[in-house]
């Protein structure tokens, strides 16, 4: 009996990092739904690599021992390219850098080592499944904040997207204007209600705009808007372009400023944005 009360004996330290690889697996879950193919089946096989070192870790298995130190390595690369690349996510990312080295060190002392090396002594599965439970529940709650915070840090998410390609529409539209001093055209065999989004690409690219963004962030197709008609001779001053948001759907009215739910239109018009995301997201 001696050897098993050993054995089932698991270090707090291994059931916090099998919590966190809990943590990892679904946000890396969410997040491959607002990533395009191939990237989010890639993201989508690494959240389930997660979630199965976290049920290696609960069981004190070898494989979830080495599973995790993979792990730890791989964010730390990953850590390092997206602060390369995106230095204001830095103060996001360096937390969990920290975590990726101490743990690594934690995993490699030799008694923490030597739990994964004894012998299993057949841990009854219904306190192994109670264990996961609860550190599935305790990864919900974290995960309901982290995952926010990841899509509105990483500038690979839709809004961000979304708010890029806006501007991107929008310098093109008034470089256009810089020249002819119009953001509509002049009248010619063209129809004569508000703007398409054909009549833009026609106009702005490639002269102004290398590759035109064709949809949100989302997939939806945007919503321009000028205040003359495109094929009159009137000059337009004023134009937006909108993105329904998430939901593809438009709110019906704008109150302008900050918003917190990924449902919400963004509104361009003019370089400035009128209403935009803000702060940490909501479903």
């Amino acid at each position: 009996m001696e050897p098993e009360a050993t054995e089932l004996r698991r270090p707090g330290g291994v059931t916090f990092l099998a919590i966190l690889a809990n943590v990892a697996g679904l946000s890396c879950a969410v997040a491959a739904y607002f990533t395009d193919f191939p990237l989010s089946a890639a993201i989508a096989a690494y959240a389930a690599m997660r979630l199965f070192t976290g049920w290696g870790l609960l069981r004190l298995k070898r494989y979830g021992w080495i599973l995790e130190q993979i792990s730890a390595i791989a964010w730390i690369v990953f850590a390092g390219l997206i602060a390369w690349r995106t230095p204001e996510a830095i103060g996001f990312l360096l937390p969990g850098t920290m975590v990726s080295v101490a743990e690594i060190f934690y995993l490699n002392r030799p008694l923490i080592r030597g739990r994964f090396r004894a012998p299993q002594a057949g841990r009854p599965r219904a306190a192994i499944a109670g264990w996961y439970g609860l550190s599935l529940a305790v990864a919900v709650v974290i995960a309901a904040v982290v995952i926010p915070n990841i899509l509105t840090m990483s500038g690979g998410n839709p809004q961000k997207r979304t708010m890029a390609d806006m501007r991107t529409i929008g310098t093109a539209w008034e470089a256009r204007a810089t020249d002819i001093n119009r953001y509509n055209a002049a009248a010619i065999s063209f129809p004569t209600g508000g703007v398409t989004q054909e009549q833009l690409v026609r106009y702005l690219s490639p002269t102004y705009v290398k590759v035109f963004p064709m949809k949100d962030g989302w997939k939806h197709a945007w919503q321009f808007g000028i205040d003359q008609p495109w094929g009159t001779n009137e000059p337009a001053q004023v134009y937006a372009i909108v993105s329904y948001g998430k939901d593809g759907k438009s709110q019906g009215k704008w109150e302008g400023g900050a918003t917190t739910q990924f449902d919400c239109d963004i509104v361009y018009s003019n370089g400035t944005f009128l209403q935009y995301p803000e702060g940490i997201q909501q479903q």
